[in-house]
């Protein structure tokens, strides 16, 4: 998560810019109440905000989660973040969503 953090700080126009960091319950998937050992299991959800630049659609559909892929080649970094975030949240079982318009990218989805 830290990267996608950082991804989302280096994209926003200082000191204007923001980045939204908001952590919920899930409640269609919490456990029942009376049922405490499943309690250490609860879901919640996390969404990332920010005020950047925004990604292009056709990038987001084909390329985003793909390792090595950069929107813009000439911006510093491996283009691993994403790949790693993803692949972490899944093997965690959860679920990472993204949607962009310009000026506004969130990154989120029940984990």
């Amino acid at each position: 998560m830290g990267n996608i953090i950082s991804n989302a700080l280096a994209y926003i126009e200082q000191p204007k810019g923001f980045v939204h960091i908001i952590v919920d319950d899930v409640p269609s998937l919490l456990p029942p109440s009376g049922y405490a050992d499943l309690s250490l299991t609860k879901n919640v959800s996390i969404q990332i905000q920010d005020s950047g630049i925004g990604m292009d659609r056709e990038y987001l559909e084909y390329h985003y989660f793909r390792p090595m892929k950069k929107e813009n080649a000439l911006r510093p970094g491996s283009g691993l973040s994403v790949h790693i975030a993803q692949r972490l949240v899944n093997t965690l079982g959860g679920t990472i969503a993204v949607s962009s318009q310009s000026g506004m990218v969130s990154i989120g989805g029940p984990s």
